[in-house]
C-alpha cells in the first residue's frame, strides 16, 4: 500500500524495485504461537501462489479477500472507546463500529462504517485521545 518511511526494510526494498510484505500480528511484544503458526502458513500460500514454491497443499485461510486500499478511522474527541466491530468482519456503510463514552459511562459518540468493507485492524485500548484509531478498514477489490 505504502513504500514505508525511511529507514524501514519496507522502504529499503521498496527503492529497489524489490516486492516485500510486512507481517503485523497479534499484541505488541506477546508471541501467540497459533497466530505465528497461522501467519507462517499464509505467507506461504501468498508464495505459492506467486509461483515462487510449489504447492504444500496447506491452506491458512479458505476464502480470503483482497483488498486494494485500507484506510483507518480516528475518534474527534478522546474518552473511553468500545470498539464492538470483530476483526475480520464484513460490515456495510452505517454499521456501528464503536462507542465512545465519558468516563461516567455518557455516551458521547457512535462510529459507524463509512462505507462497505472489512475490519482488518481494531484498537485494543480503550483509553483514547483525540485522533486515536478506531478501526482499520480494508476495502475488497483488486488494485486498480
Amino acid at each position: 500500500h505504502n513504500a514505508g518511511g525511511d529507514g524501514t526494510v519496507r522502504s529499503s526494498v521498496a527503492s529497489r524495485g524489490i516486492p516485500a510484505i510486512t507481517v503485523e500480528i497479534g499484541d505488541p511484544q506477546v508471541i501467540d504461537r497459533d497466530k505465528v503458526r497461522l501467519t507462517r502458513v499464509g505467507i506461504r500460500d501468498v508464495i505459492e501462489e506467486l509461483g515462487m514454491l510449489p504447492p504444500d497443499g496447506e491452506r491458512a485461510v479458505h476464502g480470503a479477500v483482497e483488498c486494494h486500499k485500507s484506510y483507518w478511522l480516528y475518534t474527534d474527541t478522546g474518552g473511553l472507546l468500545d470498539v464492538t466491530a470483530r476483526l475480520g468482519a464484513q460490515v456495510k456503510k452505517g454499521d456501528v463500529l464503536a462507542t465512545l463514552s465519558d468516563p461516567w459511562g455518557r455516551r458521547l459518540r457512535t462510529y459507524r462504517a463509512p462505507e462497505e468493507g472489512y475490519v482488518v485492524g481494531k484498537a485494543t485500548n480503550p483509553v483514547v485521545r483525540t485522533g486515536g484509531r478506531i478501526v482499520h478498514l480494508g476495502i475488497e477489490g483488486a488494485p486498480p
